[in-house]
């Protein structure tokens, strides 16, 4: 038997919802929450799916589960709040004050995953501005970039990457970063006639060392 969210007329509401303390579960999916307060409330397993959040007050809240995927972000107070287990693919105005450098790289590779590359750039771009010496984050934005045909960009990150880890003593980061830098020079100066599949397919074949480079 299908059980169905609960759904709340926020219209009707607006900064009403600061009553409602424990909204676990509930459906507010594209609701207008500009402005509302919802400082410490339960929203755990909540889906605010698409929902604007512009502004609003969520330090202290509980996204544990939370549903935050294309949700508008721009402003909100997130102090004190653990995204870690939050769904946020394609939330739009990340305030850059929330997490640490290995939470926007995670944002980013699920951005990557899902084939939002200049979203994912977007992601490592504020990871590498709080940690600059994080190689993963790099080598991550240079497949993003070599995806969205940047490829000067791309080797560049590339060879930033097997840079930094060579001075932390990173074989593994150091090897990956060599044959990710071969990948791309290969396809800025091809041998012969470009097979396009061939280049995709090896970037690809990176995608599942991303998570263990980093931690």
């Amino acid at each position: 038997m299908k059980v169905s969210r609960p759904v709340l007329k926020t219209s009707r509401f607006g900064n009403k919802l600061a009553q409602f303390n424990n909204l676990s579960g509930a459906n507010l999916s594209r609701a207008n929450l500009t402005g509302a307060n919802l400082s410490g409330a339960n929203l755990a397993g909540a889906s605010l799916f698409g929902a604007n959040l512009t502004g609003a007050n969520l330090s202290g809240a509980n996204l544990a589960g939370t549903d935050l995927r294309s949700a508008y972000l721009t402003g909100a107070n997130l102090t004190g709040v653990d995204l870690k287990s939050a769904f946020l693919l394609g939330a739009i105005g990340m305030p850059s004050n929330v997490g640490e450098a290995e939470d926007f790289y995670r944002l980013g590779i699920a951005e990557a995953k899902a084939g939002h590359y200049k979203d994912a750039v977007r992601y490592y771009n504020q990871a590498i501005s709080m940690k600059s010496d994080l190689a993963a984050a790099y080598f991550a934005r240079s497949m993003a970039l070599a995806d969205l045909g940047s490829l000067e960009a791309a080797l560049a990150d590339a060879e930033k990457s097997k840079e930094i880890f060579v001075s932390k003593g990173s074989k593994e980061g150091e090897e990956l970063s060599q044959y990710l830098v071969e990948i791309i020079d290969l396809r800025l100066n091809p041998p012969e006639p470009e097979k396009p599949n061939q280049f995709v397919h090896a970037i690809g074949s990176l995608l599942p060392s991303l998570l263990r480079l980093a931690f």
